[in-house]
């Protein structure tokens, strides 16, 4: 997790992250304060004492017992948190609403910058859509595209891989938290 963060920073960012609760309202104005805390020179025990103060103001809290823990995993082999202020983060993430200010990856990180299509379905899919999205997934994955997927993903991860293919996956719940169940394979 480079980021051009150092170590200090990075457990400072993921320490708030844990606390928000990926709130997009939240999150949105700890980047802000941070990207001004980096400009301006701010100490690393400022730009601390300026989260933690916002932490409060939003009524949660640092979480550095969970950033310690993220930073443990991120050590182990194919793990990596990726923050949105390095530059391996991908670019067309950054310009949506409220991109998430930290990523935990799983595997190989530059799968996040290669073409990609989303194929996104429903949670409880017929056997006609998985079958369908496991097509897709392969057809797509033969052309060179990375598949990205939620939901319905199950079947576009193993369409994807099928044809011997990239795939991203989207966990609303955050990688140590698997849901479904069912995909945790």
């Amino acid at each position: 997790m480079g980021n051009g963060l150092d170590i200090a920073e990075r457990r400072c960012v993921l320490a708030f992250h844990a606390g928000t609760l990926d709130s997009p309202r939240k999150l949105a104005k700890l980047s802000r304060e941070f990207v001004q805390a980096r400009i301006g020179g701010t100490s690393i025990d400022s730009t601390i004492r300026r989260l933690s103060n916002l932490a409060q103001k939003f009524d949660c809290k640092m979480a550095w017992s969970s950033a310690d823990d993220a930073l443990d995993l991120a050590g182990e082999p194919h793990q990596r948190i990726i923050t949105s202020f390095g530059l391996d983060y991908p670019a067309l993430l950054r310009e949506i609403s409220a991109p998430s200010v930290v990523l935990d990856v799983n595997g190989n990180p530059t799968a996040l910058h290669d073409p990609q299509v989303a194929i996104v379905g429903s949670r409880k899919a017929s056997h006609y859509g998985t079958e369908a999205a496991f097509q897709f997934a392969r057809m797509l994955s033969e052309r060179g595209f990375t598949v990205t997927s939620a939901g319905i993903g199950g079947s576009a991860h193993r369409g994807a891989l099928d044809s011997g293919g990239r795939t991203v996956a989207v966990y609303g719940c955050g990688i140590y938290r698997i849901y479904p169940a069912r995909h945790k394979a």
